[in-house]
This record gives C-alpha cells, structure tokens and sequence, in this order.
C-alpha cells in the first residue's frame, strides 16, 4: 500500500473476520496481478483511504473523454444498489501516456461491513495499449509508404544478408522488365552486366556502410543495358542488433545519361563552328580590308582630281560615291572584327589616365558634321570636375560613336542629341546619349543586343546598317567591366548610357 487516508472504524481487519484486506486482494487477482496494478478505495464521501503507487501516477494523466472526467471519484457517480446486487461495475477510457494512446479499463467494487451494506468502493484499472488506433495509424503509413513507392522515379528493393532479394516494388517492371516474383530469392548483383559491375556492388554493400548513387551497370530482361543509381542501407534487428540484411533504391539513368552525351556532343559541335566562324571572318575582314584602303585611297584621289582633271565631270561624283561606299564597307568589315575580336578573346585593353574631353572630343567633331547635314542639333556637355579616367580610348570612342550614329540615324530634321557625363553616388561614371528621335519598342528592347538584329525586317528598309553597333558596343562595355543601358520611348526618344564601374575611375589628388 504506498500511502493511507483516514480509515473509519468500521474498516479495522480486527472487528471483520473475513477483512476488507481480503476483499481488497479478491480484486488484485485475475489480469489485474499485484500491487502493480494501479487500485484504490473511496469512502462514500469520495474520499481517498487507500492506494497503490501506480494510480497515484494515473491521477496525473489526461483523460480524453470529459465524460470520463470523474471516473477516479466512483462515489460521485457509480449506483450503489446496482453495485452491491452485481458485485462489479465497468467503465472504459482512454488515457495519454508518454505520447501513446492507451485503452483505460476501469472494475468496481463493492467494501462491505459485516452486516452486508456499503461502506467503501474499491476500484482497479487495466492499461492496454489502444490497439485500434496503433493499427488504423500503420494502416495510414503503410498507404503513405505505398504510394511513395509507387510515385517515385526509383524501385525499392531489400536482400537478406547473402544479397538475395527478399522484395521488389512495381516500379521494377517497367525499368528491367521483371516482375517482382521473377527476381525474388535471386542476388541483386545477378543483375550486373558484367562481372566486373557485379564485384563493384557487391563490395560497395558488403562494407555495410550506407552510399548513395552508385553508378551500376545492369543488363535487363531483353538484354539491353541499363544504368542504375544505387543507394543502400544496412538493416538491423532493433532489438538484438543482428544484420538482417540491406535495403535499398535503383534509379534508372540510363536515357538521363544519353541525353547528357549528346548535350555535351552537340555542345563540343557548337563551339567548333563558333571558333570556325570566328577564325573565317577574322581572317576574312583582314582579307577585305587591305584592297578597301587602296579602293578608298585612290577613289579619294580621283574626287580631288590629285594628278589631273577626270574629264567628265561625272566621274567626279563616282569617285565620290567609291570612296562613300567603301567607307561604309570598312565601317561594316571593322565592326565585324571588332566582334570577333572581343568573342575570340583576343582583344587586350590598353588603359591610360584621360580625361572625359579628350575621350570624346574627336568623336564629337566627327558626327557633328554629319548631324549638322541631317539637320539635328548635337550637343555635349563636357562637364566641369569630372575625375579622371583609367581606361582604353579607342574601345571607349568606339562605343560612345556607335552610340552617336545611331542616334543621328534615327532622329529626325530638328531633333537633338545629347552627351552628357555624370557621377553616381556609388562611383559610377555614366555617359548618357539622349535623342529625340523615333524611339524603340518594348518588343524590340528585348532583343536589341543581339548580333545582326534589326528593329526593320525584309529588303525595303528605310535605315541601313547591319545590326552590329549595338551588339559590338554592349560587348565592350562589358570587356571595360561596365554595361550598356537602354531606355526608349516609341515616338519620344532614346537613351542609352554607357556604365564604367568605380574601378575605372581615377581618384582626385
């Protein structure tokens, strides 16, 4: 008895010769064993005179029904008539103990005086584990189990310890061409193609180490090869701690690895033809270039009539025009090296301290007369303080003339074309070209880097050029390791700024 309450006289073993000791133990006998089992004796008042250490530690566990809220207070509730005519009374439950559930068997029983009528209430509970609930919850795993098997992309497999397999899921069919049955009792290295990928698994598993992705040559039941990602485990008995054999996955990769063969060959393909088509137009543009300067050196002569009259005065005007159209020429077979050269990876920058004037002066005076012909106001903003920058002239002036010959391009008689320099508060130093002219589309500004992209298609476009400029010009702004920005409105204008990093710029002394 591990503790006591107040005991009324007429519980004393001395004055009942059979004793409510004995009726006490008539209730410990049977499934209920010993003092084990948790017991108590209430007075008809509910109050506790007698328990064992096992209900006191029931008292503390939740009750899940709330009808059952009183079912540790029997004189509250049970009917004594019914209790002392049958001699027993039942009542079931369910308590929560350390996160289980566990089925709450409750037995009463009547104390009797001598005289036969009521003097306490024994009670007596058996705890069982709620094997209802525990097998509705692994009938719900083993469906949750069931239908990962079935959706993922491996088959499961397991072995005893001689690597004979014990189980295989469906999903085996479909990648070997085995029913499960078929291979069931034979060794999963019998799969292997080879004996050498055979060794290689069984090594692997037999270490009892758990691996993933194990590379295995496998050869299936029509004789094609197949391979598989094997991941695995070692299987223990928990309680002894005995192997028991290894579980374990099979992924087939077999067209996943194709399909990387031929990526990698159409890849290797690929870059062949782009280190050919660069080679050819590098080599070719060099070709080009050299009789187009005796073209435009002598057309030139001819137009400023160097050693003599022409004659006609036609001739003039198709010496003019020579020298115009080779000029374009070169323009183009330049930008074509110029992106060759950058794509190659063969232009090296040359960088030196300037400053933003001396950058785009020459420019400048180049396309102001050709605006000045178009009928359009350039104008450029030298700017006052502006730091110095450490950067190559050449690509720099390259740029920023693309830049400018586009926006004459574009710009109608009476428009106007802005350069204006500006610092960021990161340090970035920003040249900006602004026009007024007819603008881009947003259709049109999301492929207006690529090379040989023009915003007009077919043969009857009204602005000439090949669509380099811009491609050209991103790509050296990126080798400056800046970047090329573009914003435009249809029928308001365009800008475009030219972005060199802070590193570009040259700290003021």
């Amino acid at each position: 008895m591990s503790r006591r309450a107040r005991r009324p006289a007429s519980l004393a073993a001395d004055r009942d010769p059979q004793g409510l000791l004995y009726q006490l133990n008539k209730l410990m006998v049977g499934p209920f064993g010993d003092h084990v089992t948790p017991m108590a004796v209430h007075d008809l008042d509910d109050h506790l005179l007698w328990s064992t250490a096992s209900y006191d530690r029931l008292l503390h566990l939740p009750i899940e029904q709330a009808s059952l809220a009183d079912i540790y207070h029997p004189a509250r509730w049970v009917d004594r008539t019914r209790l002392v005519a049958d001699g027993t009374v039942w009542r079931d439950g369910s308590v929560d103990i350390d996160g289980k559930d566990h089925l709450l068997h409750a037995r009463f029983a009547p104390l009797l005086a001598d005289d036969g009528s009521l003097i306490a209430i024994g009670s007596a509970f058996e705890l069982t584990p709620n094997v209802t609930r525990l097998t509705r919850e692994l009938l719900r795993m083993q469906e949750r189990l069931n239908d990962v098997i079935r959706l993922a992309s491996d088959w499961v497999w397991e072995t005893d310890v001689h690597l004979n397999l014990t189980f295989l899921s469906d999903r085996v069919s479909r990648v070997m061409g085995y029913y499960p049955a078929e291979l069931v009792g034979k060794p999963l290295h019998g799969l292997a193609l080879n004996r050498r990928a055979g060794n290689t698994l069984m090594k692997r598993i037999e270490v009892m180490t758990p691996f993933r992705d194990h590379v295995f040559e496998a050869i299936n039941k029509q004789g094609q090869l197949k391979l598989l990602l094997i991941s695995m485990v070692p299987v223990f008995d928990p309680d002894s701690g005995a192997h028991l054999g290894y579980r374990g996955t099979a992924n087939d990769i077999t067209e996943l690895t194709e399909r990387e063969r031929n990526l990698l060959a159409a890849k290797e393909a690929a870059e062949q033809a782009n280190r050919a088509k660069t080679h050819f137009l590098a080599h070719m543009s060099h070709e080009l270039r050299t009789p187009l300067n005796s073209i435009i050196g002598f057309s030139e002569m001819m137009h400023l009539q160097t050693h003599g009259a022409l004659g006609a005065p036609e001739y003039s005007a198709y010496a003019s025009d020579i020298h115009e159209s080779a000029n374009q020429l070169l323009g183009v077979i330049n930008d074509i090296l110029g992106l060759t050269s950058v794509e190659a990876g063969t232009l090296v920058l040359q960088d030196a301290e300037t400053t933003f004037e001396m950058i785009v002066q020459p420019v400048i005076a180049t396309y102001r007369v050709k605006a000045e012909q178009a009928g359009i106001n350039l104008v450029c903003d030298f700017g006052t303080g502006l730091p110095h920058l450490l950067i190559d002239q050449r690509v720099t002036r390259q740029i920023i003339g693309n830049l400018l010959s586009n926006a004459v391009k574009f710009t109608q008689r009476g428009g106007r074309i802005e350069l204006n320099p500006s610092i960021e508060a990161d340090g970035t130093f920003v040249i900006a070209v602004s026009d007024t002219g007819i603008g881009i589309s947003e259709q049109v500004l999301e492929h207006i880097f690529m090379p040989f992209f023009q915003a007009e298609g077919g043969t009857t476009r009204k602005f000439e050029g090949t669509g380099l400029g811009l491609a050209l010009s991103k790509r050296l702004a990126d080798l400056l390791g800046g970047s090329l920005n573009i914003s435009s409105k249809p029928g308001i204008g365009t800008v475009v700024s030219l972005c060199l990093p802070a590193s570009r710029v040259v700290p003021q002394r």
